[in-house]
């Protein structure tokens, strides 16, 4: 055994006897500090490492830093009762391994975030739910990616030219070395980090659904709405993708290594697929009228608007568009095909207009019009009829 192996092992043996300002000074003077010297070599290996050697230290520091964390959240998660005080903390100090700008340390930052959340669930009260909710609101928020840093790179060319001559336009125009490197990195870091959290976010959906009150469902539904809107805006931003295509190409980025494009695609699927999920779950099982409406008519319009999309995109950039949005498409329609027969009811009149748009797109896949037509006939006919 190691000696940190050692040490967990004293305290999950004796922890049942020490006394909550003893618990809280060995958290503040024992465990907490074992990190700084993994956050001061990951910079380290960040910026002094070889290429050539990063992936194996890197390796390395991962697999010790997250054998230490996942030794600290089984602590505090059998300890709860006596440990709950310093939630806010644990919180604070585990989403600090999301924000870092280091893909594997962000992501074990995600799955330690998600596993306490996960077994304190059952013993957790609302408010306690909410401040791990709060936590994950700010960090979606300073892990949200953005195109524009790594547009500015044009600016920065533009700057660079009166200043000291061809290196440091290349530099500033490089997306493979220098700040346009580091730039394109970040970013990349964020997209991965933000699918794994709306997965999460999913995850954590599933195990408090049958436990915790609405409002705290509402937050995680909002919480994945959020990631939604903001990634389809990004990625209908047909100027701003053109404008990073081109980015990439006089940046000597090499195709493998390029975002694609719209390069917020696979979050926009993976977070739709998770918000869609949820919502279609609080549309069966919330009782209260009031907020049932609400959930309703929020399901209708994310679908309703993913038809209106999809067919605004075919008319004005035909095929390709029509091709990214397709999948997203897919999964709306079954949505749909799903709705309660009220809310149907309800909404039968843009239901009818927009699929029978859909039919006559020249775009659209053999599974969406196999969806389409299975939605008229078992849906929309009967109400032709009657």
């Amino acid at each position: 055994q190691t000696s940190l192996e050692v040490l967990f092992d004293i305290l999950d043996y004796h922890g049942s006897t020490f006394t909550i300002d003893f618990w809280v000074r060995i958290f503040n003077s024992i465990l907490f500090p074992i990190f700084d010297q993994v956050r001061a070599e990951a910079t380290e290996i960040t910026t002094f490492v070889r290429d050539s050697d990063r992936s194996k230290e890197d390796a390395w520091l991962y697999q010790t830093c997250k054998n230490c964390l996942q030794h600290v959240i089984d602590l505090f998660s059998k300890f709860f009762k006596e440990l709950r005080g310093l939630l806010p903390q644990l919180i604070d100090f585990v989403c600090g391994f999301i924000r870092r700008n280091h893909e594997n340390l962000a992501s074990m930052g995600v799955e330690v975030f998600s596993k306490m959340a996960l077994a304190i669930a059952e013993e957790a009260d609302e408010k306690e739910l909410s401040l791990m909710f709060e936590g994950i609101r700010n960090v979606l928020l300073e892990t949200e990616p953005s195109i524009q840093p790594l547009l500015a790179s044009l600016e920065d060319e533009s700057e660079a030219k009166g200043s000291s001559g061809e290196g440091a336009r290349r530099r500033a125009r490089s997306l493979t070395e220098g700040s346009g490197a580091r730039k394109l990195a970040n970013l990349k870091c964020k997209i991965s980090v933000q699918i794994l959290l709306a997965q999460s976010i999913g995850n954590i959906y599933t195990a408090l659904k049958s436990k915790s009150a609405t409002s705290s469902k509402l937050v995680l539904l909002s919480l994945l709405k959020d990631i939604v809107q903001k990634t389809k805006s990004i990625n209908l931003d047909i100027e701003q993708r053109g404008s990073l295509i081109a980015l990439q190409e006089k940046g000597e980025v090499e195709p493998s290594s390029r975002l694609p494009d719209p390069p917020l695609l696979e979050l926009e699927k993976q977070s739709f697929h998770v918000f869609l999920g949820v919502l279609m779950n609080l549309a069966v099982d919330i009782t209260d009228e009031a907020e049932l409406g609400k959930v309703a008519d929020s399901l209708v319009e994310v679908c309703i608007g993913e038809l209106e999309t999809f067919l605004e995109m075919s008319g004005k950039f035909g095929l390709d568009e029509c091709n990214y949005r397709r999948e997203i498409l897919q999964h709306s329609l079954e949505a749909l095909l799903e709705l309660p027969e009220p809310l149907f009811k309800r909404n039968i009149i843009p239901l009818f207009t927009n699929l029978s748009e859909l039919i006559k797109c020249e775009f659209v896949s053999s599974e969406i019009l196999h969806i389409t037509s299975k939605i008229f006939s078992s849906r929309i006919l009967k109400f032709v009829q009657s």
